[in-house]
């Protein structure tokens, strides 16, 4: 939004500052977790994708390890 202007910087901090806490609701992580499901379901094809939605185990947060296999 930044970029396209739609906001000015004093704007974009203050919506930033109010998204980051949002994320520390208690429930925020569950209702994450339950709307992805939910668009899976919605919007993939297949029953083997809907299965998978229903099933989707979360990441591991901010622990989780990348690999780099190069």
């Amino acid at each position: 939004m930044l970029v396209k202007k739609e906001m000015t910087d004093d704007n974009w901090i203050n919506k930033r500052a109010e998204i980051a806490d949002e994320h520390l609701i208690e429930r925020a992580p569950q209702d994450l977790s339950d709307g992805w499901k939910a668009w899976l379901a919605k919007n993939m094809l297949g029953k083997d994708c809907a299965k998978a939605a229903r099933t989707a185990v979360p990441a591991a947060g901010p622990v989780s390890m990348v690999r780099d296999d190069e």
